[in-house]
């Protein structure tokens, strides 16, 4: 509901809120439930498709018009 809400650029109390174009991702934790894979590597760079999860992550944020992102860990 808030992803469609942001995307209309109005907030449930009506207020015009403008396009979304900065996000965080927070990408920390250790990953022991996706072990083994992330015994080399932290869960956020394990490959799906070829690609690691970050990357698709923040290629799903430029085609949702976001131009600025970063990541904490």
């Amino acid at each position: 509901m808030l992803v469609s809400l942001l995307a209309d650029g109005v907030d449930n109390r009506g207020a015009d809120l403008g396009l979304v174009r900065q996000a965080v991702i927070l990408a920390g934790c250790v990953g022991r439930r996706m072990q083994p894979l992330t015994l080399t590597r932290p869960k956020a760079m394990v490959e799906v498709r070829g690609t690691p999860i970050l990357r698709h992550q923040f290629d799903w944020l430029a085609e949702s018009g976001v131009e600025q992102a970063i990541r904490l860990r």
